[in-house]
């Protein structure tokens, strides 16, 4: 609508990567000589971590991110097991090949999920992503973004309630 867009890119498929890549730089500069409001105010880039693999794609694309200034948050997907065999957790390898801090980092499940045995995994993490998004964007777009979304019903209202406060005054 007017007051939030969300652009969701095609996933990064390898035979097909430097089209993608090239249309991706393009709308990113497109967007960046646009009003304020039309600007990209955050990005997500999703590594599912059932591949339990970072392509050179994944770091390219984020390097892209940052030459942009765009704020951005790395969402590892499909989250199920973050440990291996041997103890290592995807989860730490991502944060170092990627070069990023638990404040640009969050494992996200967004179904539940139930295995062979009929054991169920919850949801998890959504709440942490959009906590983590929130406090990376500037403040007027974080609140704009607070007041929009509809999964955290308390951010939402606390954002509500200042945007409230600031018309009040």
């Amino acid at each position: 609508n007017d007051d939030f867009s969300i652009f969701d890119s095609k996933g990064l498929e390898v035979a097909d990567y430097a089209r993608i890549k090239g249309e991706l730089e393009k709308f990113l500069r497109e967007r960046s000589t646009q009003e304020v409001n039309n600007q990209i105010h955050i990005a997500w880039l999703c590594i599912a971590e059932s591949s339990r693999r970072i392509e050179e794609a994944d770091k390219e694309i984020w390097q892209i991110l940052k030459q942009h200034n765009i704020p951005s948050m790395i969402a590892i997907t499909k989250a199920e097991r973050d440990k291996d065999e041997n103890g290592e957790k995807f989860s730490d390898i991502v944060k170092e090949q990627m070069g990023v801090d638990d404040r640009h980092l969050q494992r996200v499940r967004a179904l539940a999920t139930e295995d062979d045995d009929g054991n169920t995994k919850k949801k998890m993490g959504i709440t942490e992503l959009i906590d983590k998004t929130y406090n990376l964007m500037s403040e007027g777009r974080a609140n704009a973004f607070a007041r929009k979304q509809s999964y955290d019903k308390e951010l939402r209202k606390k954002a509500m309630k200042e945007k409230a406060k600031t018309i009040i005054n």
